[in-house]
């Protein structure tokens, strides 16, 4: 919640005074957390594919990424802003007749967390009348 809520104004009405100063980048940069990234993942498919079976098959490898154990943060302005999808497609090969959807920076968590789950249990759904 700290974190959220100081995000917030810098990102918010502290931005412009922030960057006239010189401090927005700093804050607002990821670099640090791209350079420690395990992996960088170029997600691409078919040009013209239908973005239902492109979401379907995005989710389904992000799924893939978290069952081993790896944490993954989309960095969606690589891929939707032409000009770094253009560079990232020829710098990396994307092959011709494929298109970059996403671009995912992976790694281990540095600690172990237990998320809440906003789901209740099964036993607590299913209440048996009397």
């Amino acid at each position: 919640p700290p974190e959220a809520w100081a995000a917030g104004l810098v990102l918010g009405h502290l931005f412009k005074t922030l960057d006239v100063v010189g401090l927005a980048g700093a804050l607002t940069s990821e670099a640090s957390k791209t350079r420690s990234a395990s992996a960088i993942v170029l997600f691409h498919r078919p040009i013209g594919e239908d973005a239902l079976l492109s979401g379907r098959a995005f989710y389904s490898a992000w799924l893939d990424i978290e069952r081993a154990d790896f944490k993954a943060c989309p960095m969606s302005v690589l891929a939707d802003w032409p000009t770094s999808n253009a560079t990232l497609s020829a710098s990396f090969g994307i092959p011709a007749g494929r298109q970059l959807v996403s671009v995912l920076r992976i790694g281990w968590p540095a600690g172990r967390t237990t998320i809440a789950h906003a789901r209740l249990p099964v036993d607590e759904l299913i209440v048996a009348g009397s």
